[in-house]
């Protein structure tokens, strides 16, 4: 059906009509035909439409005529569709709200859930959050009201609870038939629906219920009169309980108690009453088959999954819980099972409840976004602090939003600061900067930072430590938009476990592992397409398939098999405005067959389906195999369409919101953890800090600032998020960073690999590793690759000048064992500047893999020799075995030497690792023939660790000191030569000639390694600079 029809006519035919309030789109893939369910609910069919415009949109319709609403029935759902325009001309069709209407009562049974809270705390939330998962009635009280209760953390305290529950059940005296579950609020989660609740519950045939723990408080002394159990938790705890009305009445009116009284005291006292206990049949859990107690039980729990769905399981009774209490210490084990229960978390879907509550700015005029002090702060010597503060600026965020508060401890770091903020300062909406002449503590200037946030009625404040490296530009943007008290990005120090969280703590609040803390910081966690997954079978049904009602769309026809379709497919499918593809096999069934989609689904559906619109052919290609479309034309259709939606005649594609949008799906989409303890860089919610009852503050007896600050919020019930939703950035380690040192980041290689390679390694230098790649040859078996950044250059001389301590370019030199050198250069060796380790990592990690990729079969380990294993075996016997090694080694100085000399000139010094004679049938056989000797010194190696490299060095050509180097060969293997400066510029002349070839390299590149082979074939000399400096880094590998 057109949508030109569809406008005119305002409605959809079929038997269940539909109300269309969606403008802008074309074609109309409508499904006629539906049909009302007899008790009045509809068949998917007639709860939404969905529609795709070219693109591959889908959008929900409302259906609201045709649905009847009975008394226990579910109403129509209202599905109110607005269309936003965005990116250009690119239309986004959201969801504004899908709300249900009413309730449905669960078996005709009148159930009633009530707990008591005063202010909406994050673990209230979290509450009320799972009984709407399970359709749960909930009536609060004290809402708003002042808190009467007493110290309930510290001690006995509580009674508050039971007068307000007193004074609600008064409605309900006289009724026999409801039953109301009574639970805390703050730190309860319902894990079950009011029928399951229910059925547990009237198989205990009681009338009231309580739930147990296994501690007898607040008075021990009454344990003794607790009936004796054998098997389960004795002791009443009353965080939980489930009874009738007006049972529950009686019991209350039974005795009084102060609202600073003890509630769990005065429902004990009614329990161990035993003319009470019997009249009113009052009875406890004692096997957690309703309530689960976790203080001092945690050891019983155990989290598992049942099919995707999360449960907790009782291991000590083999139940499972209904309703799960974080009674006492227990608070932040509760915590972390509520990332996964109540419906939280799957391993389908991932995350469900990062939804709630969520935002967009996206549909947002910048100006009027919130506003944000920043704060950063640096509190130690720290690595690749230009880079940090770099990204910060690039935060992409409107700079007039942000104030901007910089705490700076580190003399070392006050030029860079003064430079950040004297370049971009300005463009802030304010500064405030703290030196280290002002010798301000950390916690105060953290709490000076707070009261900052104040003063600017800031709306958000955002900490980062200098740390946490934001690589991501958006970061500020999406943790704005998750709308949490606090949340943290997850920033891991790459490669390593080190993270900017605990996943849980000791009893005395230190570091702790928690059940999912490896999984979360390695992404077993993620979602890795699971959505897509679930929902791709719906696309393809309701973008590939003709219009009902209509002439079918025209046919694209079928492509080979190969991911390559859509790019071939993409100008043809613009000229025919097709949509629609023949398929056979699995296909056709998918297109013949309507998904099931559940209303439930509709949002993450349309949130996922469209915004793979933003998805680049990579990440589309990564989704196809996940999911596992293995008919790749088929993929390629969907990828078509995103295409004409992607590159069509704007340059939307290229906006910040557009990025944003990729990096919400294509960047695959993970969880938020709810966590005690975060570092680094997080955003709190200003209404956290304007409200005196949980503003953060960063002392607390004498711990550091962030674990005071940890624990205050702690204290304060203020739930601290980690969310891993997108790839936010990383952790610089500043454990070992030495600023004595000149240039000091160059020795971070170690350290800090992944900020060392992005500032010091080539741009180019994967490059180098592509098998389709040509390396160049200036020379024969000379190749040159780039591999290290002008930077790098610039640093390397700049730390060996301020060393100075240049050898004089004699043979003498002390630095060598026997203080001889044959062909000395002026130079410094990396041992003298403790460079030798980083740079033989160096070697290993870069230079290596380009060597075996030239060199083919030569590897750096003789293991045959030095660890007794043998690449390329054969049947032999070694000289030293039977003896002759002496003798053999007069054959080689005598005979076999004029000959090598003759034909590789220059090569004078001929060393053999081991000489052997081959084993036959009748003994010791024939020797070796020379050539194989010959080949024999350039040994191929067992594959195996690093090269070795004894000699690593800088040299400095000058023409009044050295201009040039005589014919040599190197000591070497190979040699590799990276120039350090540029001639022509820096200096003239210069470069090296390989004279067997009379060939010469006198144009090398700034950063780009020349690699040949050392001895035997290259005999090469240093041609002479004639003006200026010439620098260059010198390796002998494998002497």
């Amino acid at each position: 059906m057109l949508m030109t029809e569809l406008a005119r006519s305002g409605t959809v035919s079929g038997k269940c009509s539909a109300e269309a309030r969606i403008t802008n789109y074309i074609l109309l893939d409508s499904y006629e035909g539906s049909q009302c369910h007899p008790n009045g609910q509809t068949m998917w069919q007639q709860w939404i439409l969905m529609v795709t415009h070219l693109t591959g949109h889908i959008v929900l319709l409302n259906t609201l005529e045709g649905c009847e609403v009975q008394s226990h029935g579910e109403t129509c759902a209202d599905l109110n569709i607005s269309h936003q325009q965005g990116g250009g001309d690119m239309a986004h069709a959201y969801l504004e709200q899908y709300n249900k209407q009413g309730h449905t009562p669960t078996l005709n049974r009148d159930f009633l859930l009530v707990t008591v809270a005063t202010n909406q705390t994050d673990g209230y939330k979290r509450f009320i959050r799972s009984a709407k998962i399970y359709d749960i009635p909930v009536k609060v009280l004290g809402m708003g009201e002042k808190w009467k209760g007493g110290d309930i953390r510290n001690g006995a305290a509580g009674g508050f609870k039971v007068n307000l529950l007193k004074k609600e059940l008064a409605k309900f005296k006289n009724d026999n038939e409801k039953i109301i579950l009574f639970t805390d609020s703050y730190d309860v989660v319902v894990l079950a629906s009011a029928d399951a609740i229910l059925d547990q519950f009237e198989r205990f045939n009681a009338r009231v219920l309580f739930s147990t723990e296994g501690f007898c408080w607040p008075d021990e002394s009454l344990a003794s009169k607790y009936p004796t159990v054998t098997r389960g938790k004795r002791f009443l705890n009353s965080g939980g309980f489930i009874g009738y009305a007006s049972e529950l009445y009686k019991l209350l009116t039974s005795s009084e108690v102060d609202d600073t009284g003890d509630d769990q005291l005065f429902y004990t006292k009614i329990y161990l009453n035993e003319k009470l206990r019997n009249k009113h049949k009052i009875k406890l859990d004692h096997k957690a088959e309703v309530f689960q107690s976790l203080n001092g039980a945690v050891s019983d729990v155990e989290l598992r999954f049942k099919g995707r769905e999360a449960y907790l399981q009782n291991t000590a009774y083999n139940t499972v819980p209904l309703v799960v209490h974080g009674n006492g210490r227990s608070k932040m084990v509760l915590n972390t099972l509520g990332n996964y229960l109540a419906k939280s978390w799957n391993s389908e879907d991932g995350c469900l409840s990062c939804w709630d509550d969520s935002i967009l700015l996206e549909d947002k005029h910048p100006s009027t976004y919130p506003v944000v002090l920043i704060a950063v702060f640096i509190e130690q010597a720290t690595p690749f602090l230009e880079e940090f503060l770099a990204k910060l600026n690039k935060l992409e965020y409107p700079k007039d939003k942000i104030h901007f508060f910089l705490h700076n401890a580190v003399e070392y770091h006050s030029k860079l600061v003064e430079e950040f903020l004297s370049e971009h300062g300005e463009s802030y909406r304010s500064v405030k900067r703290i030196n280290p002449e002002d010798n301000i503590e950390e916690w105060r200037a953290r709490n000076l930072a707070i009261e900052q946030c104040l003063t600017k009625n800031c709306e958000y404040y955002f900490n980062v430590d200098g740390e946490a490296h934001l690589d991501n530009p958006h970061a500020l943007r999406l943790l704005i938009e998750q709308n949490r008290s606090i949340v943290a990005p997850i920033l891991v120090r790459p490669f390593k476990a080190w993270s900017n969280f605990w996943g849980a703590l000791t009893s005395d609040g230190f570091y702790a592992r928690s059940m999912d803390y490896m999984e979360i910081i390695h992404n077993e966690r993620r979602l890795r397409v699971t959505i897509l997954a679930r929902y791709w079978k719906s696309y393809l049904y309701f973008a590939l398939r003709p219009a009902s009602g209509s002439s079918p769309a025209p046919q694209c026809p079928l492509g080979p098999n190969s991911q390559e379709y859509y790019k071939q497919q993409e100008e043809q499918t613009k000229q025919m405005k097709c949509t629609h593809i023949c398929m056979e096999g699995e296909w056709k069934t998918i297109l013949e067959t309507p998904p099931s989609v559940q209303p439930t689904e509709i949002q993450t559906s349309i949130s996922v389906i469209s915004s793979l619109a933003y998805c680049d052919s990579d990440a589309l290609n990564h989704a196809a195999t996940e999911v596992g479309i293995m008919q790749p034309q088929v993929f390629a259709v969907v990828q078509t369409q995103i295409l004409l939606h992607t590159t069509g005649n704007n340059e939307a594609q290229k906006s910040s919101s557009t990025q944003l949008a990729r990096q919400r799906i294509c960047g695959r989409p993970v969880g938020v953890w709810n966590v005690p303890y975060v570092s680094g860089c997080y955003l709190i919610n200003g209404s956290v800090i304007a409200n005196t009852e949980t503003r953060p503050s960063y002392a607390f007896d004498s711990l550091d600032p962030d674990m005071a600050f940890c624990s205050n919020m702690r204290e304060k019930d203020i739930f601290m998020f980690v969310s891993n939703r997108m790839d936010f950035g990383h952790l610089v380690n500043a454990d070992n960073f030495d600023t004595d040192k000149t240039n000091s980041e160059i020795y971070q290689i170690f350290d800090n690999r992944w900020d060392w390679e992005q500032r010091y390694i080539h741009e180019n230098y994967s490059e180098n590793l592509n098998p389709n790649h040509t390396a160049e040859q200036p020379c024969p078996d000379v190749y040159w690759f780039p591999i290290v950044t002008p930077r790098f250059c610039k640093e390397f001389i700049e730390i060996m000048e301020a060393f100075g301590q240049w050898s004089d370019g004699t043979n003498k030199d002390e630095r060598l064992d026997g203080g001889y050198e044959n062909v000395p250069t002026r130079d410094i060796h990396m041992k003298q500047v403790g460079l030798e380790p980083h740079w033989l990592e160096v070697l290993k990690a870069y230079v290596r893999p380009l060597q075996e990729l030239m060199y083919t079969g030569y590897f750096h380990d003789d293991e045959r020799i030095e660890g007794g294993y043998e690449a390329v075996p054969t049947r032999d016997i070694h000289m030293r075995q039977v003896g002759l090694t002496a003798h053999w080694d007069y054959i080689l100085e005598e005979y076999v030497g004029p000959l090598q000399q003759t034909v590789f000139v220059g090569y004078t010094s001929v060393r053999h690792v081991f000489i052997f004679g081959r084993m036959g049938g009748l003994g010791v056989g024939v020797l070796y023939t020379v050539s194989l000797l010959l080949l024999l010194l350039w040994t191929v190696r067992s594959q195996g660790g690093p090269p070795r490299a004894i000699m690593n060095f800088v040299v400095r050509y000058r023409p009044d000191e050295q201009p040039s180097l005589r014919p040599h060969h190197d000591s070497s293997t190979y040699t590799i030569n990276i120039a350090l400066n540029r001639p022509k510029i820096d200096y003239q002349g210069g470069g090296c000639k390989f004279i067997r070839y009379n060939c010469s390299v006198t144009d090398t590149r700034l950063g780009w390694l020349l690699m040949h082979p050392g001895r035997l074939t290259h005999y090469h000399e240093g041609l002479p600079v004639t003006s200026g400096t010439r620098y260059i880094m010198i390796s002998f590998v494998d002497p």
